[in-house]
């Protein structure tokens, strides 16, 4: 979670009074991943909100491992999954959020 924070606070500082909406915050915090770098953030919301699909249907420990497993085929380490998935709780089901 403190990784996460650590993540989005800075995209919420260089905001200035405007805060991002969480859409944004979430792609920002997701566009450090080299390997999501140059992604859209259409496909890059759409990613977070199916970390989240994946979470529900699972349970915490089991969707975890689980979007780390496909995370890996797109060229992402198992630290960077953990972080996508780590902003994406944040973002979209934070019911999870305290999980990481």
């Amino acid at each position: 979670m403190k990784r996460v924070l650590a993540v989005l606070l800075p995209v919420l500082l260089l905001t200035g009074c405007a805060a991002p909406s969480v859409d944004d915050a979430y792609v920002a915090a997701a566009r450090e991943v080299p390997a999501l770098a140059d992604a859209g953030a259409a496909d890059l919301t759409k990613l977070g909100r199916q970390v989240c699909d994946i979470l529900e249907d699972r349970g915490f420990e089991a969707g975890l491992t689980e979007f780390i497993r496909i995370a890996k085929e797109t060229g992402m380490t198992a630290a960077e999954a953990g972080r996508v998935a780590g902003a994406a709780s944040v973002a979209y089901c934070d019911e999870y959020a305290d999980e990481f």
